[in-house]
């Protein structure tokens, strides 16, 4: 069996059944999608899992959306986008089904071991038109507001892609 190594350092996050860390998103820059690699052997650990669109010294409440194509349609609309906006999903899964599959499974493990490597779903969701995020002062953050949890298990590695240049 071979094995191949990859060091990803970008704009990423993982997120298991201990810990949800933030993916935070700074301008000037766009994102064009995000992908995901998904390991769900059990239950997923309950909490829920928020988008927001903001920005450093914002002082209005922040839109609430019903759902993502609503925050998009805001946030990316060509003529007045807003600088603010938030959609949150009752749980990962129901995040997770905003994406699509993409290409095949991939293995993820410690081949020197005894233990047998993950196969983790590869998924990703294109923006279009690209979430714009124009100055320093402009965040985009996803946040997974887990419950931790001993029992139930998880892995996801979210990453956001840059998408064209404006």
């Amino acid at each position: 069996m071979s094995s191949t190594n990859t060091l990803v350092s970008d704009e990423m996050v993982r997120w298991d059944n201990e810990n949800a860390p933030t993916l935070v998103l700074r301008g000037p820059s766009s994102i064009g999608s995000l992908s995901a690699l998904r390991f769900v052997p059990a239950a997923v650990p309950a909490g829920s899992v928020k988008l927001t669109r903001t920005f450093d010294g914002a002082v209005d409440p922040v839109p609430i959306h019903a759902d993502l194509a609503s925050l998009l349609a805001a946030i990316t609309d060509p003529n007045n986008p807003d600088r603010q906006g938030e959609v949150t999903f009752p749980s990962l899964i129901e995040f997770l089904d905003e994406f699509s599959a993409s290409g095949s499974s991939i293995t993820l493990g410690d081949w020197n071991s005894d233990a047998t490597p993950d196969d983790y779903d590869s998924l990703v969701l294109k923006f279009d038109p690209v979430i714009k995020l124009p100055k320093v002062t402009d965040r985009f953050e996803i946040a997974y507001d887990m419950t931790p949890s001993n029992t139930d298990f998880v892995v996801v590695y979210l990453r956001a892609t840059q998408g064209p240049a404006s």
